[in-house]
Order: C-alpha cells, then sequence, then structure tokens
C-alpha cells in the first residue's frame, strides 16, 4: 500500500473524529462504577512508573480474575477510562483489574510487553491462586495475544497462569505500521516488528481465545483479525472469530458494559460466569 492508504487504514482517530464523545461515555460509565463497587487505585505491580493498576475485588473469595488491557496505539491512553468493565464482571461474581504500562516513545516495545508479563506475574502473586483471564483492546489486543504465547515456565510460572484471552480489534501484525506516522513513536523496524508480532509467535496448541473486531472496521483491521484467528486455529488453538455487528474501532468497547451484550457474554463464558 501507499502511505496514504496504510495511513486511513490505521489512523483510526483520523477516520473516527467520534471517538471523544465515545471516550466520554466510558469516563461516565468509570465513574458510576468506582461510586458502587469497592476498589483501589494505582496498585503498584512494578517498578516503572506506569506499573500500576486498579483493582476492583469480587464479592466472594476464589473469583476468577479478568484483566484488562487498554489500547492507544502503545503511545497513550491509560485505565482509569476502562472502570465501567467492572459492573458486568462483578455483578456476575468475577474480578477486574485495569492495568497501566510504560508508553512509547519513552519505553520500548519489548520493554511494554515485559511490562504487560509482570502484571499478570504480580497478579498471580499477590492477587489470585487461579488462572487469569485477559482481554485488551486495539494495542492491548496485541498484548493480550502477547500473554497467551508467553513460555510461562521461563518466568517461573505455571504454563496456563492465562487461560484465556478476547483481542479486541487488536494489531497482530506490526509490520504495516513501519509505513505510517505511527512509527514515529513506535521507531519499529521490520526485524523487530516481526519480533513482537503475534501472528507469527502463535500461542501453544489447545490455548483458547478469541479474535472480536468491529465490522464497521477498515480493511487492514479486519484482515489482521482474521489472518490471526486463521493462525491461531491452524496451530491447535481454540479460537473464536467474533464480527461484531454495528461496531466500529470504538463503538466496540461499549459492549463491555452490557452484561448480556454478546462480547460480554463471551468474556463471561470463559471465565466461567456464565
Amino acid at each position: 500500500m501507499t502511505y496514504a492508504a496504510l495511513e486511513a487504514e490505521y489512523n483510526i482517530r483520523a477516520r473516527h473524529p467520534e471517538h471523544e464523545s465515545v471516550r466520554a461515555g466510558w469516563a461516565e460509565g468509570s465513574a458510576r462504577a468506582k461510586s458502587k463497587f469497592d476498589w483501589q487505585e494505582d496498585v503498584r505491580y512494578g517498578p516503572a512508573a506506569r506499573q500500576v493498576l486498579d483493582y476492583f475485588p469480587a464479592r466472594a473469595a476464589s473469583a476468577p480474575l479478568l484483566v484488562f488491557i487498554h489500547g492507544g496505539y502503545w503511545r497513550s491512553n491509560d485505565k482509569a477510562n476502562y472502570g465501567f468493565i467492572a459492573e458486568p464482571v462483578i455483578e456476575a461474581g468475577g474480578a477486574l483489574a485495569n492495568i497501566n504500562y510504560g508508553l512509547a516513545p519513552d519505553t520500548s516495545m519489548g520493554e511494554i510487553i515485559e511490562q504487560v508479563r509482570a502484571s499478570i506475574l504480580w497478579l498471580y502473586g499477590n492477587i489470585v491462586n487461579e488462572r487469569i483471564h485477559v482481554a485488551g483492546h486495539s494495542a492491548g489486543g496485541h498484548l493480550a495475544a502477547e500473554l497467551l504465547a508467553t513460555d510461562w515456565p521461563a518466568y517461573g510460572a505455571p504454563v496456563d497462569i492465562v487461560r484465556t484471552i478476547t483481542a479486541i480489534g487488536g494489531v497482530f501484525d506490526l509490520a504495516p505500521l513501519i509505513g505510517t506516522s505511527i512509527n514515529v513513536e513506535l521507531g519499529l523496524d521490520q526485524a523487530a516488528a516481526r519480533k513482537f508480532s503475534p501472528l507469527f509467535d502463535l500461542p501453544p496448541a489447545g490455548a483458547t481465545l478469541t479474535v472480536a473486531v468491529g465490522d464497521g472496521e477498515t480493511e487492514e483491521f479486519l484482515r489482521q483479525s482474521r489472518s490471526y484467528a486463521a493462525a491461531c486455529r491452524a496451530a491447535g488453538c481454540a479460537c473464536e472469530l467474533e464480527i461484531v455487528a454495528d461496531a466500529n474501532h470504538y463503538t466496540i468497547l461499549n459492549q463491555l458494559s452490557d452484561a448480556d451484550a454478546p462480547l460480554t457474554r463471551d468474556i463471561l463464558r470463559q471465565m466461567g460466569l456464565r
């Protein structure tokens, strides 16, 4: 593709100027959830400034935990905007952790991935003794996929410490980003893009995941999700591809405030809560 074509496919904020109003809705929902449930802010899971998380405990012990990883092209955004996810999870009997991580360009892609891994290790050692479920949006979908493919025994953790993931509107092949303005801050070359692309580092056979993407996404985002889901299936994973109707890159997340929305039902089912 030409630069202009790639930029149009991946510059999502430019494509959807209404993203600010959608985010405002997330902020309002997060404020409601934080007023309704007990929660802990900025719990530290590592030494870097942004290695903190917000934790919404379950109402009962030994509950499954959902870890949510925000998007923002690894360059922006904050966990504070995603408290709205807590309501359906807690009402169903689960717990939620919204994590932050270092952002580009101050934090490299490799270090971002290591920080997100550190959050899982910390949560497993300090909060839960059960396997963890992960959902991530956009860049968070990429990071969720990286977690599922991690060699956890090399970190002294159970091989299946991450039980399931739901990757929403993710980027699984980073190479196309090299030809866009997004890479100005990411600083990827071809070798790094391949190294950190989940499409070329697939989960082990038997892993369970959902790949979700809105039907109003760009052709490149749709291709990314379809290609990754197909590769995971070929690798022996239990992978469901969900094309969410009437949803774009931002509005797809509105489903996660509704316990009866298809995407939320899928996550709760993965957690054993439906």
